[in-house]
């Protein structure tokens, strides 16, 4: 995921009656880890969880739209 030059996650549409429906993409970084890369935006949820978890975040060049979680209590 570091060689990203954009992550647009989720997205919405409108059925044929008119109603919104919108979704999330979700990224975990559990035990461990990865490096994120680009524009991150559009409805997505990254979560951090654990003291052993890393989320590389230095290529990121533009963030928005996204719900960053991060929990470091140990299990």
């Amino acid at each position: 995921m570091s060689s990203l030059a954009t992550f647009y996650g989720g997205g919405e549409y409108s059925d044929s009656h008119g109603y919104g429906h919108y979704y999330t993409t979700y990224v975990n970084a559990l035990a461990g880890g990865k490096d994120l890369a680009g524009a991150v935006s559009h409805r997505n949820v990254i979560t951090v969880d654990g003291a052993e978890s890393v989320l590389g975040v230095a290529g990121i060049t533009k963030l928005g739209g996204t719900v960053l979680t991060i929990n470091t209590r140990e299990r």
